[in-house]
């Protein structure tokens, strides 16, 4: 090839890559969940009802993009007085890859009194549904919004308020917010103490990515309050927050959020690691002061037998 046919190559490549770069740079992450839904929603008289709707994916400056919806049908128990405890896990969340597609900016008056404000308007597809849905949202950053269900007359038949999740991970921050309520029992030299009495200087056991066992000094406790599982397992349960990382039987890790009855997780007994296979997992809609252990390295720690990732200590 002639050295100039040969630049030539060179120059188109690294611009069609810098134009992909600069295409992925302009998509933006969304995450938004709706409230227990009481009472639920249905999308099609011959569908099952949904208590709970999260919608998550990633959109362009545009407004186009793609996405997951994730459709519940898991009902809440209640306290004495109405309050939502938790979501009994017995059926699997039905979940759709879906396409999203900005319509139009309108304004709407919210209220009487303030003047209209200026919303978005996008459609959701996916051809699975056979309702029409859209979103509605007061930012191009869908930091929050209304799905929208359409009738047959393509008029607005049901309204579901989403607000941003929580358990978020559009950006991800590192085991955030996690991860043990107190009474969660973490495994030091001398046998297991409660998190909650745990202090920067005290020892436990913690085990790196070859799981050889040592122990190390804790750097420091992450505390926050937080919505929190409970996992049932074969062995137990144990309760932490959606976005604690776990490690799996098959040596990735996962978040306790993203866990599915086919998964089991490790335990670790009598030095040796052993799979917990998950029975069951329940929401509880109640916020729990919870804490996380940061080392001086991202490692793994033995919270009620289970092995759990440890937060990770911040950068230099």
């Amino acid at each position: 090839m002639p050295p100039h046919l040969h630049r030539s190559l060179i120059i188109i490549t690294a611009l069609l890559c810098c134009a992909a770069s600069i295409a992925s740079a302009q998509t933006r992450p969304f995450d938004l969940r709706s409230e227990i839904l009481t009472p639920s929603v249905k999308f099609d008289p011959r569908d099952p009802a949904f208590h709970e709707i999260r919608l998550r994916g990633q959109i362009d400056v545009n407004g186009d993009g793609q996405g997951t919806l994730t459709l519940d049908p898991n009902g809440p128990t209640f306290d004495d007085f109405g309050t939502g405890l938790m979501v009994r896990s017995t059926q699997q969340p039905l979940k759709l890859e879906v396409a999203i597609q900005f319509v139009r900016t309108g304004r709407t008056q919210i209220q009487a009194g303030p003047p209209p404000e200026q919303w978005h308007l996008y459609r959701i597809k996916n051809d699975q549904l056979k309702t029409s849905i859209g979103l509605a949202a007061p930012n191009r950053q869908l930091t929050s919004g209304r799905l929208l269900v359409y009738g047959p007359d393509n008029n607005i038949v049901s309204v579901i308020p989403l607000n941003r999740s929580f358990a978020s991970d559009t950006p991800p921050l590192p085991c955030h917010p996690g991860c043990f309520p107190a009474g969660t029992l973490v495994t030091t030299p001398s046998g297991s103490e409660r998190i909650e009495n745990l202090a920067p200087g005290s020892v436990v056991i913690t085990l790196d990515d070859d799981g050889a066992p040592q122990p190390r000094p804790i750097r420091n406790i992450f505390v926050v309050d937080n919505d929190v599982l409970k996992i049932q397992t074969d062995f137990g349960s144990f309760v932490t927050t959606e976005t604690q990382p776990l490690r799996l039987a098959n040596g990735t890790t996962t978040g306790a959020g993203a866990l599915s009855h086919a998964d089991a997780i490790l335990r670790w007994e009598s030095g040796k690691t052993i799979p917990a296979k998950i029975l069951s997992i329940q929401k509880q809609y109640r916020a729990t002061r919870v804490h996380n252990l940061v080392f001086d390295q991202t490692t793994h720690f033995i919270a009620n037998g289970y092995i759990v990732r440890s937060k990770p200590p911040p950068p230099k």
